[in-house]
């Protein structure tokens, strides 16, 4: 296959090229490192489910099953009623810290990447280690971009859910201080804003034909400059 097929399908599933043999040692090197990388970004959003939560669960059900004073339904409906019930909270326990990020209440782009910087910031820090350019380009032909005389330090390069939209997460640490870019497939369901903040950070928004790419920072000069940066650096892979 040719280097575009080898990306698309190296992106959209990391793992499904275990176990295949490649030829090429550059290929090899990029399969281990997204696949590394990927693990990483697994093991950060897969959270566990505490061993007494299941307990308390089933005897709340009871509790509230003991308490009923109306008719029963027949005992097999009654029996899927109390499965579901409890299939339904595990899921919600479990789901709800993986998908905070789909809240209805933010369809605003500027304000989803704030409440994502806000929150993920503390944790990314802990995980920076420098990203090679071709690495990064690898992610980005997700979207049909690519990262041309970048030398910016990019420190972080992951994918992540953006309101459950595929995006793509970079952090760059320069002598200012920290830059988030955010690259969001411009068909995500968020309404498009080019500026924003909230007391802490700030943020620019830029529309390419593919994604939009979202810039915040709580250092204003860098916020000056970096949007520009990103603007002249991208360009279309295709």
């Amino acid at each position: 296959m040719d280097n575009k097929q080898f990306l698309q399908r190296l992106l959209s599933d990391p793992f499904a090229a275990q176990g295949h043999t490649e030829t090429d040692a550059q290929r090899r090197a990029l399969i281990q490192k997204v696949q590394q990388q990927e693990q990483q970004l697994r093991q950060t959003i897969e959270v566990p489910v505490p061993p007494e939560l299941l307990t308390r669960l089933l005897e709340q059900q009871r509790r509230l099953e003991a308490n009923e004073t109306s008719t029963k339904p027949p005992k097999a409906a009654n029996d899927a009623r109390w499965k579901l019930a409890i299939a339904a909270s595990v899921a919600f326990a479990v789901g709800f810290s993986i998908n905070i990020w789909r809240s209805p209440g933010q369809q605003d782009l500027g304000q989803y990447a704030l409440a994502h910087v806000r929150s993920e910031m503390p944790m990314v820090e802990k995980m920076l280690m420098p990203q090679p350019l071709e690495g990064v380009n690898a992610k980005l032909a997700a979207y049909d971009l690519q990262l041309q005389d970048f030398a910016e330090p990019i420190m972080f390069a992951n994918f992540c859910d953006f309101n459950g939209t595929k995006s793509l997460h970079l952090v760059m640490k320069t002598e200012q201080g920290f830059v988030t870019v955010f690259v969001v497939p411009a068909d995500a369901e968020l309404e498009y804003v080019e500026q924003f903040k909230d007391p802490q950070y700030a943020g620019t928004s830029m529309q390419f034909k593919t994604a939009n790419v979202v810039v915040v920072s709580d250092v204003p000069s860098e916020l000056k400059r970096m949007p520009a940066v990103m603007k002249n650096s991208l360009t279309y892979s295709i």
